[in-house]
């Protein structure tokens, strides 16, 4: 009896290793995970950006956030904010050829669920009257990997880049849709016509 007893406890083990090994893969999550419609606030400089090359420390508000977002995970996730800074040498008050990086910085994205996302960006110049690029990486927390790449303009700027009226504010805006794709996915579209 007793060995019947250790017999069925062997095949239920059994059958329970046996299932275990035969689960599915985890489901990969969706490409793109989120696209928003646009991605704008406010911006402030310390010390105020002139036309000296001096470094200016960026300070992004938490009302920058994003708006009109599809989100393609389940989890509803609408709306973030960004706060953190980027250290721009020369930012906009100097001539600065298209393609280098501006800046970098860190920060986190809250999410209206309630997580939270650390992320690091750098910021490319453009040329005269051209949109830059800011390119993103989520270093922690949800989504960790997941990248973005998203073309902004200044809007609404406080100053000319003179001593008399240095640059202390704008605002910013996307000019293409904010897409976040997932960890070790392509943030740009393939070439055509090439």
């Amino acid at each position: 009896m007793r060995t019947r007893g250790w017999t069925a406890l062997g095949c239920a083990v059994l059958l329970a290793t046996l299932a275990a090994g035969c689960a599915p893969p985890p489901k990969p999550p969706p490409n793109p995970l989120i696209e928003c419609d646009s991605l704008a606030g406010p911006i402030s400089y310390s010390p105020p950006a002139t036309g000296v090359p001096v470094d200016t420390t960026v300070t992004v508000g938490a009302g920058f956030s994003l708006s009109g977002c599809t989100d393609h995970t389940g989890r509803h996730i609408t709306s973030g904010a960004f706060t953190g800074s980027l250290l721009l040498p020369e930012f906009g008050c100097l001539p600065v050829p298209a393609g280098v990086v501006w800046g970098t910085g860190t920060g986190q994205i809250n999410w209206s669920n309630g997580d939270t996302s650390s992320w690091s960006a750098s910021l490319g110049s453009a040329g005269p009257g051209q949109a830059f690029p800011i390119e993103l990486t989520f270093t922690a927390g949800l989504w960790k990997g997941a990248t973005a790449s998203v073309p902004v303009r200044a809007t609404a700027v406080d100053g000319n880049c003179t001593e008399s009226s240095p640059l202390s504010s704008a605002t910013f805006s996307s000019t293409a849709p904010f897409v976040l794709h997932p960890k070790g996915t392509s943030t740009r579209p393939p070439l055509t016509g090439a």
